[in-house]
């Protein structure tokens, strides 16, 4: 099938966040010296690629535009992204006191361990205050610091949390491949860790702006409902024509908002 130019086309993202480890390990492995600023650069722009997949509020041509040096006007959108069709709104959360918490729970946690490396999985589990054997191994739990932190979290937001400490470089992976040749990846500090501690850094993550009940079945109906007028009035049309007037019943449909979208997001 040809499709014009010009016309619609469906672009889909698959991501999941252990894409990017494999990626970066594979910028490491193909350059001959990691810490060159050639090998900094590519890693920079993965990360600017993580930005750009987990972020749920900013027009998708926006960012992508910006990423080659151009303005794109969200108006302009539509609709057409899956972030300008959620109506998500980002609110801003000062998160730099939960941050540093996590640094002092990874100091802890790497002098109990004795050089075993700790995961991020393994970080977030401790964080969230699990006690499951796979998480405490080689820890005394009542001995960390930030220990069950962020146990009233749920688990998505401790996520997203860890997620940009790591896409701003407060905390970074290392790679360490053992005697049989696996790899696995280990949380270290990052070079803004010591700003972040210091005060000199201020730790923002953007979080869903809750909107009222009222405020979403009143958007529901009004999208509903405009998308149905058109059709009415064709069919009153219709029957002025023919001669015939009967009374014509329209049924508005609201929209559960815990239902997913397209793209399997919740709404």
């Amino acid at each position: 099938h040809i499709f014009p130019d010009g016309g619609k086309a469906d672009c889909i993202l698959y991501y999941a966040y252990k894409d990017k480890k494999v990626l970066e390990g594979m910028i490491c492995k193909s350059s001959n010296n990691p810490s060159s600023q050639s090998t900094r650069r590519k890693i920079d722009q993965l990360y600017t690629c993580l930005r750009y997949c987990e972020n749920e509020f900013l027009c998708r041509r926006t960012m992508q535009l910006e990423f080659f040096g151009e303005t794109f006007d969200r108006s302009i959108c539509k609709k057409t992204c899956d972030n300008c069709r959620s109506g998500r709104e980002s609110e801003p959360r000062d998160l730099s006191q939960e941050a540093i918490q996590v640094l002092q729970l990874l100091h802890d946690m790497s002098l109990q361990r004795r050089g075993w490396g700790i995961t991020l999985v393994q970080l977030t589990q401790i964080y969230r205050g699990s006690k499951s054997k796979s998480a405490t191994k080689f820890l005394k739990v009542d001995k960390l610091r930030g220990f069950g932190a962020g146990k009233s979290l749920q688990k998505k937001d401790v996520d997203r949390m860890m997620h940009s400490m790591i896409a701003e470089k407060i905390l970074v992976e290392v790679s360490v491949q053992n005697a049989s040749g696996f790899a696995s990846d280990y949380i270290h500090l990052g070079e803004e860790a010591a700003a972040l501690k210091s005060g000199q850094k201020i730790f923002n993550v953007d979080f869903p702006r809750k909107r009222s009940g009222k405020k979403l079945l009143d958007e529901t109906c009004s999208e509903t409902t405009s998308g149905k007028k058109a059709s009415v009035k064709n069919k009153k049309e219709t029957a002025t024509k023919s001669g015939k007037f009967r009374k014509r019943s329209m049924t508005v449909h609201i929209v559960n908002d815990s239902s997913e979208s397209d793209d399997g997001r919740t709404v």
